[in-house]
């Protein structure tokens, strides 16, 4: 439909998946938001930081996060027993005594988070903080990330948030979008921007 609709080249946030690229006739640039989530917390004092991939689709992105963030990584395997229930089963990495950064995609219904949250509490994190590039909060996510009780929820503000609770904090994507946009029209390399070479 972009295609028909006449859009040239595509820029997009976050994919749930990357193989959607490849479904496209025209350049599409698939971005991700590990760079304004670095920046943000680089401006915190974490206190052993590791980031942690909910599940092994995600460890990929988790782990170029990581990378950026200097620390180590976590990964947790997850299983379904329903639709929207998720629950722990193992956890690979040692997250002892250390600030655990959740690192996900999206946050739609957060039950995923809430089970991540308790495996991660059987294993003696200090801290559990969430970074999610769209914050959808659907269903009963204000609900379970109240009563979870994160020490901060991290999210970008590529869809509106009409929801608040204690210790969200949405980030900007505006600067990010318009850095990219620059690059495409004076021809300089996106993949730059990630390696520092812009």
């Amino acid at each position: 439909m972009l295609e028909e609709a006449g859009a040239d080249h595509v820029i997009t946030l976050h994919l749930h998946s990357d193989q959607i690229q490849g479904f496209f006739k025209i350049p599409v640039d698939a971005l991700d938001a590990r760079q304004i989530f670095t920046k943000h917390f680089a401006t915190r004092q974490l206190a052993n930081p590791i980031v942690v991939s909910p599940d092994v689709g995600g460890a990929k992105q988790a782990k170029k996060f990581a990378d950026a963030m200097g620390t180590d990584l976590a990964i947790l395997h997850k299983t379904r027993s329903g639709h929207h229930e998720a629950m722990i089963v193992e956890v690979a990495g040692d997250v002892n005594g250390r600030t655990c950064i959740l690192y996900d995609d999206m946050i739609d219904t957060a039950g995923t988070l809430s089970a991540a949250r308790d495996a991660l509490l059987k294993r003696n994190a200090q801290e559990i903080i969430v970074a999610a590039t769209h914050g959808l909060f659907s269903g009963p996510a204000l609900e379970r990330l109240t009563e979870a009780n994160f020490s901060e929820v991290v999210v970008t503000d590529s869809t509106p948030i009409n929801i608040a609770f204690p210790g969200l904090t949405v980030l900007p994507i505006a600067p990010l979008l318009a850095k990219v946009i620059e690059h495409v029209e004076s021809g300089k390399s996106v993949t730059a921007m990630y390696e520092g070479n812009s």
